[in-house]
């Protein structure tokens, strides 16, 4: 259930590394139609993106040609359907992402262990909430920023990262017609932007007055427009984000589309601030461990002093969401407004973003915080400082900001003196955890620095249908005719989603062999399992989560190599799954239970969400949350795997809220096969004999379990979807991908407990032995 294109190709004569996309095969790549796997069923519209995908060397474009050719279609959309709705006399409503007629489908994912616990208690036009709205009102700042309901306080924090540098902003939301209600922004995806179009409706925080509890109505008897004066008014009228100005307009809406680029509402909820600062900037961020700063002094001149001009930085501390440290609280995200140096002192602004949320928060309390000792009227005037509850404070010294952030989020810009380079790959995740032997190759022609990306899709987009494997990458760089390597990606603290390293390169040629490890998560349900289910019982959904899947696959070629070894696997899991089934079903497992969520599950704003799996589950009262329960200021990332549990950072957190669907980053489980392109005979066998056999594996009573634990390797199929970025001052830099018979002396890395122990072979000597090292 996956989505490659695969041609006929010529083999190549070099036995060593094989490159597998020779000019010399384009034309038979052109003459043959692509193979695809998809979610959907005939899915053309991922057919067709497979076959026009670009074969041989990727070429450099200008990093912010993506960006202008977006926002030209963005205004292109917007100016259509305005003129559309004038001829019709009709404002815009958006019947993709309908608030109020859509029910739960705006809300919630897939699945649901994704349904979402907001429930908004009514919908409104931005006219009808607003007096005299206004989009931007006296520029932007990060004083507009209040979160709402959501918890996406890892979004709000990146919003207020960017609000620093003049323009950032304003150049996302790109095309809109207030009167129309029609609005177009741009956010960055997998490497490439993209546009989204919504309509002006708003969720509210209260039910219209005719729908309003009796003693509401009661109070408010014959005073309509007092009730909605009181509570449907203006900004505190809002469910979610808002602008802390009344009649302000944009984050509320900037906030809908980042929703509805990902599905919904739900899928914004918890995240990593610098996956959202890349999302909004085209940047590529890096974390940094506090502690691991070499030298202090060079990270504050060459990195903090260029804060907003070539670098975005946001921070945080990891840890329980209850730890503080001086008024700095673990589980919420940081900014950093500026870094300056005065009078030879270094200090740092630092917004908490969450201070305006629902739920409070509290703002540093050592020195230089607001009313302490240090203040006087001359620092006063020139830090241009005031005191106040705002969330903004200033710290002094590399040791308190060092020490009391655990973490930090650099996020690096590009103008267009840069260039970028993008290539996707599909390839198969090796059980060994070794590094693979389809690689990518770099040639630069101009020395300069050079920054290298290493990428998963971005699964936020299609949650519930990652299947069971979550991933990491790490990947290293060779120069040609050199043995060792020059360097290695750097670890991030939490973010899964991207690695990457920043160096200068001589021109040259440059290979970049990657490794992924990943984890498989039995209890987690199969993609394929998760089709079966949602395209009878959620339909709607179904059809645009898989699209939107179909669609993130397409944009990967798979080498002959290993679409052979995919598809081995493929055969192998389907088998496995066939015996299983079987096996279920002569032990009369009832399958019963609904796998669907959304409007599938509940009708209007406020609808109910389920006890657990399998559960009906009930209308709840619009506005109210099912159990009393209370929020904090942030929520989990539901989509993220296990091992982003260990930390929390600027990563949003919401106790006492469901564990969501788990599921991997870019997975892609070949094991699936083409079950979910097939709607012919016996669908309702397969799926009475699965269900309750992949949700005991794993137990210790499970014989077919037991047998997976002995024989681990052979019911592996994890197949991931990875794409190497370029950025550099090169015009000429290219990326083609090449795939080596054999792996040699590069199998370990420097610091591997068995590189000595194997052998291996050192700098500039031959390795005869023919051997691999194993990871």
């Amino acid at each position: 259930m996956y989505t490659s294109t695969t041609a006929k190709r010529k083999e190549p004569k070099d036995k060593d590394a094989k490159k597998v996309d020779e000019p010399a095969a384009t034309a038979a790549e052109d003459t043959s139609a692509p193979k695809s796997r998809t979610i959907l069923p005939r899915n053309k519209l991922a057919d067709a993106a497979a076959a026009h995908l670009p074969h041989g060397a990727a070429k450099s474009v200008t990093a912010t040609q993506s960006f202008h050719d977006a926002v030209e279609h963005c205004k292109a959309k917007v100016a259509k359907i305005t003129k559309e709705c004038r001829s019709a006399n009709r404002k815009y409503r958006d019947f993709h992402f309908d608030l109020r007629n859509d029910g739960r489908h705006c809300l919630d994912g897939l699945t649901q262990d994704l349904a979402s616990e907001l429930h908004p208690a009514g919908v409104a036009r931005v006219e009808e909430i607003f007096d005299t709205p206004k989009f931007f009102k006296d520029g932007v700042s990060a004083g507009d920023i209040q979160q709402g309901a959501t918890g996406d306080c890892w979004f709000m924090a990146a919003v207020t990262t960017i609000t620093n540098v003049s323009g950032l902003v304003e150049k996302i939301c790109v095309a809109r017609d207030e009167q129309v209600g029609v609005y177009g922004f741009i956010f960055m995806r997998d490497g490439e932007w993209i546009s989204t179009i919504v309509d002006d409706q708003l969720y509210l925080n209260t039910r219209e007055y005719h729908d309003a509890d009796w003693y509401v109505k009661a109070q408010f008897s014959g005073k309509e427009k007092e009730y909605n004066q009181t509570f449907a008014k203006g900004s505190k009228a809002l469910s979610f984000a808002k602008c802390e100005d009344k009649n302000e307009t944009w984050l509320p809406l900037l906030e809908k589309a980042y929703a509805k680029a990902h599905g919904d509402y739900g899928a914004i909820e918890g995240g990593w601030t610098g996956e959202a600062v890349e999302d909004l900037t085209g940047g590529v961020t890096s974390e940094v461990y506090t502690c691991d700063v070499l030298d202090k002094d060079r990270f504050w001149k060459e990195e903090l002093i260029l804060a907003n001009k070539d670098f975005l930085f946001a921070a945080g501390l990891l840890g329980n969401v209850a730890e503080e440290r001086s008024g700095i609280l673990s589980g919420h995200a940081y900014s950093v407004l500026k870094a300056r140096e005065v009078n030879g002192k270094r200090f740092y602004r630092t917004d908490i973003n969450c201070v305006r949320n629902p739920w409070g928060c509290t703002e540093w309390t050592g020195p230089w915080s607001d009313g302490s000792k240090e203040w006087t009227s001359e620092w006063m005037t020139l830090l241009e400082h005031r005191f106040g509850d705002d969330g903004a404070f200033w710290m002094s010294s590399d040791d308190d900001f060092l020490h009391k952030f655990s973490q930090i989020d650099r996020t690096r810009l590009f103008d267009p003196s840069w260039t970028v380079t993008n290539r996707w790959i599909r390839v198969p995740v090796p059980w060994a955890m070794e590094y693979s032997p389809t690689r990518f190759e770099v040639n630069v022609t101009t020395k300069g620095p050079v920054v290298i990306v290493l990428s998963q899709l971005d699964h936020r987009y299609f949650r519930g249908l990652t299947g069971q494997y979550s991933f990491n990458l790490h990947f290293r760089i060779h120069k040609e005719g050199e043995t060792e390597y020059i360097t290695r990606s750097r670890s991030n603290v939490g973010m899964s989603r991207s690695v990457n390293a920043e160096l200068e390169l001589e021109p040259g040629k440059y290979t970049v062999i990657f490794k992924i490890t990943g984890e498989k998560d039995r209890e987690a349900h199969t993609k394929d399992k998760v089709v079966r289910k949602t395209k009878k019982h959620n339909r709607r959904k179904f059809l645009q989560i898989g699209m939107s899947c179909d669609l993130a696959f397409a944009r990967a070629t798979t080498e002959p190599e290993d679409e052979e070894v995919i598809t081995e696997m493929a055969v192998r899991a389907k088998k496995k799954e066939k015996e299983r089934a079987e096996k279920e079903k002569a032990g009369g497992a009832d399958s019963t239970e609904h796998e669907g969520a959304g409007s599938g599950w509940g009708a209007g704003v406020g609808a109910g969400v389920g006890a657990g799996a399998g559960a009906v589950r009930q209308k709840a009262q619009p506005g109210k949350r099912p159990g009393g329960g209370t929020r904090s200021g942030s929520g989990p990332d539901k989509t993220s795997p296990a091992p982003d549990k260990k930390s929390k950072g600027m990563r949003s957190s919401k106790p006492g809220m469901k564990a969501g669907f788990r599921g991997g980053e870019v997975a892609d489980d070949a094991a699936e096969g083409e079950e979910a392109a097939k709607d012919g005979e016996g669908e309702e066998e397969e799926e009475s004999g699965s269900e309750e056999g992949e949700e005991e594996e794993g137990s210790d009573s499970d014989s077919d379990s037991d047998d997976e634990d002995d024989d681990e390797e052979n019911y592996w199929d994890a197949v991931a979807c990875v794409g190497l970025r370029v950025y550099a001052q090169d015009e000429g830099l290219t990326v083609e991908v090449v795939h080596a018979a054999e792996e040699g002396s590069d199998a370990l890395d420097q610091d591997d407990p068995a590189k000595d122990a194997a052998g291996e072979v050192g700098d500039g000597d031959e390795d005869d032995s023919g051997t691999e090292g194993g990871e």
